[in-house]
């Protein structure tokens, strides 16, 4: 069962994780944008999921505008320069998709964040949309595009934020995140952090066994970290550790 998202009162916590201030950083103030100098240069991504490859055909310019790694693979002596060519075979159709979007708007097209998208009807699309999410960060990484980074954090909190939908993140995501960045990843912090702020205890009891196991310390951490201020008081102590006594 994936894990819910609880839509109770608002603690500061829950009002930190509710904000709907957007990221500070999508692009470089000032960074002018491709012009299509040259509109017949381009550079072609086949990206095999589950067997079936998909061709992408891209501007180069806008390609090593945002990426300074793939505009270093593509200027180099190595196979992607001499033939123009990029194959990826650990991600879906659907999120090289978003970046393809990302790289001409600036901006992706999910369905589950449109009004009206209604969840319990579409649940395969929203739970393909928000995996692809996080494949588009770690890609975002691989390609090094901090402004995409940005922009999908942007729209996994949006998500979130949602205060009818019951879905937080499907229970592969907590896998693909863990085993596709580093301990300091801030993909990483927004995932413990969102979990943190949105699952009650009832939500991480039942569904402990779906959390890697460095999550579950993280977010031990994260609510140490959050309740360190907290004074525990002789009555909490008393309701909650002391043994029951039998009557006789």
């Amino acid at each position: 069962m994936a894990p819910e998202k609880r839509v109770g009162g608002e603690s500061p916590l829950r009002k930190s994780a509710n904000s709907t201030k957007k990221s500070k950083v999508t692009h470089k103030k000032g960074d002018p944008r491709p012009t299509f100098s040259a509109p017949g240069d381009v550079v072609t991504f086949y990206v095999t999921e589950d067997g079936e490859e998909q061709k992408f055909v891209i501007h180069r310019e806008y390609v090593c505008h945002y990426s300074p790694v793939l505009k270093a693979a593509f200027n180099s002596n190595f196979i992607e320069g001499q033939t123009g060519e990029y194959r990826l075979d650990d991600i879906t159709h659907g999120t090289f998709n978003l970046l393809v979007q990302w790289l001409y708007h600036q901006k992706v097209d999910l369905a589950h964040l449109k009004s009206g998208f209604n969840e319990k009807n579409d649940l395969a699309i929203l739970t393909e949309e928000k995996l692809n999410l996080f494949q588009l960060w770690v890609l975002a990484d691989k390609f090094s595009i901090p402004g995409l980074q940005n922009c999908v954090v942007d729209h996994i909190r949006e998500g979130a934020n949602l205060n009818d939908r019951d879905f937080l993140f499907p229970v592969k995501a907590y896998d693909y995140v863990y085993n596709n960045t580093a301990p300091d990843s801030p993909l990483r912090r927004l995932v413990v952090m969102l979990t943190g702020a949105y699952l009650d205890k009832g939500d991480i009891k039942s569904n402990a066994d779906n959390f890697p196991r460095q999550m579950l310390t993280d977010l031990l951490l994260f609510t140490v970290e959050k309740a360190g201020d907290i004074d525990v008081g002789q009555s909490e102590i008393e309701d909650g550790c002391y043994v029951p006594l039998e009557n006789k």
